[in-house]
């Protein structure tokens, strides 16, 4: 890691820790909650930040060890992104991308129990199309996709949170503040927005979640999907590599689906499938892509020819 770029990051982490008071601890939302009382706190997806006293609580669950030091997986993206694109990405100046569609991520559930059930996982879902297609990627929708903004010097690939984030600090998000202990937001410039980045990650998913509902998918949660039969689930991975990416079955055995990320199946299950109630009707946020067949074979060939 003894690049430019890595040694620019290195030098805006130490500046921060500089300027602001650091406290790890995975107590982040209590502590913003009793500080807001005093002074209004920035709300990040991973620590906190006190503006007036300098005063950043970080959770030590998303650190990444960096030159004798830490620092959020988050911050790291964006200062990778900073150094790396410091004009942020060239905007797209039609009509198509002003707004993300909502929900960003697809989710699908008809709710089951099944003596098999089937998780099927896209692997490194943002990375590979973010690495395929480029940070800064020429993208409209139907029309054009082209590669631009190579990352393939990102420090992290192989931490998840990180280069997740490299597509989710682009989105359009207002600010976080707390405040006597009420949240409030505000509209904010993000310097990093992405858009075009964003609305391609958020296609193939949905394009990619439409064949997995087409092949019998019971269950879509972003990249993970759940079928019935192991035949359909291994149909759905040939049409994942059509794609140029990759899936692998997670887990195999007796389960159930309650909700979009509420499953379990033999012994694994989902993090939030002891707080879902079972539910008898269909969740369906799934974007039709009316150009998914240019969509797949555009994205395909970026993947084919690096």
């Amino acid at each position: 890691m003894g690049s430019e770029v890595l040694d620019r990051i290195i030098e805006r982490v130490h500046d921060r820790q500089r300027r602001l008071q650091h406290t790890w601890t995975t107590q982040v939302a209590e502590i913003a909650e009793r500080l807001s009382w005093r002074e209004p706190v920035l709300l990040g997806l991973c620590s906190a930040v006190a503006a007036e006293s300098g005063w950043r609580i970080a959770d030590p669950s998303t650190a990444i060890s960096i030159d004798s030091t830490r620092e959020t997986a988050t911050a790291l993206a964006r200062d990778y992104l900073k150094v790396k694109f410091p004009r942020g990405a060239r905007p797209w100046k039609g009509n198509e991308l002003r707004e993300l569609p909502q929900p960003f991520a697809p989710y699908f559930a008809r709710p089951v129990g099944a003596e098999m059930l089937v998780y099927v996982d896209l692997k490194a879902a943002y990375w590979s199309i973010t690495r395929a297609a480029g940070w800064d990627a020429v993208y409209i929708p139907g029309r054009s996709l082209g590669k631009r903004g190579d990352i393939s010097d990102f420090p992290w690939p192989h931490h998840r949170l990180a280069r997740n984030a490299l597509v989710t600090v682009g989105f359009p998000t207002p600010k976080r503040v707390l405040h006597a202990g009420r949240l409030e937001e505000h509209p904010s410039f993000n310097p990093l927005l992405n858009l075009q980045l964003a609305w391609l990650v958020s296609d193939v998913l949905h394009a990619l979640a439409g064949e997995a509902i087409r092949e019998g998918a019971v269950c879509v949660h972003t990249d993970g999907y759940i079928f019935t039969a192991l035949e359909d689930a291994e149909r759905f991975m040939l049409r994942v590599r059509e794609w140029g990416l990759q899936a692998s079955i997670r887990c195999a055995g007796p389960g159930v689906v309650k909700a979009p990320g509420a499953w379990r199946i033999g012994v694994e299950e989902s993090g939030t499938f002891r707080t879902v109630r079972l539910e008898g009707e269909e969740r369906n946020a799934v974007r039709e892509i009316p150009y998914a067949r240019w969509l797949k074979r555009s994205f395909a060939h970026l993947v084919e020819w690096g």
